[in-house]
């Protein structure tokens, strides 16, 4: 069945379920929100909702923090790490660009945001687990509802998207 059948197909409430869950996912900027409202609503293990929503989270701080790239590169060079201030005063020295600089730092920033994604992807990442020996404990990222309560389904394959958070 099409996903656009199986939307034809729901009752009255689950049609309206599924319409709000489409806006939810547009509001997110999800790439196929039908799509995010099929897996929402057909995978009882996972919760595509809560998964997209991390997703947006970082999309959203990767690029709000370059909004004002003079204002952001002056900050760096003001309040930056010891190591790093003197390196980014050296670049605007050298009259280069501050779009250029920011093309660097957002670079660096995403690198940071995909391997801590990859980590929490995967916790066997680490390869810590090739000793036998020592049992290391496991985590999973766990949807919980809106008063904060476990609701039992997973929020997987968060790395599965990170290309849409760097566009």
């Amino acid at each position: 069945m099409k996903k656009e059948d199986w939307l034809e197909s729901l009752d009255k409430d689950s049609r309206e379920k599924a319409d709000n869950l489409m806006i939810a996912f547009e509001k997110l900027g999800h790439p196929n929100p039908l799509y995010g409202t099929f897996m929402e609503m057909t995978d009882n293990s996972s919760a595509e909702l809560a998964r997209f929503r991390f997703l947006y989270g970082l999309k959203r701080s990767l690029n709000s923090d370059f909004d004002d790239p003079e204002k952001y590169v002056n900050d760096l060079i003001k309040h930056g790490y010891p190591e790093t201030k003197e390196v980014i005063k050296k670049m605007v020295d050298a009259d280069i660009s501050v779009n250029e600089i920011i093309s660097v730092v957002k670079s660096f920033f995403w690198d940071g945001m995909y391997w801590t994604v990859q980590q929490i992807g995967d916790p066997d990442f680490d390869n810590l687990d090739r000793d036998k020996h020592i049992k290391f404990p496991k985590w999973s990222l766990q949807e919980v509802d809106e008063k904060g309560k476990l609701t039992g389904r997973g929020v997987y394959n968060v790395n599965d998207d990170m290309s849409w958070v760097k566009k």
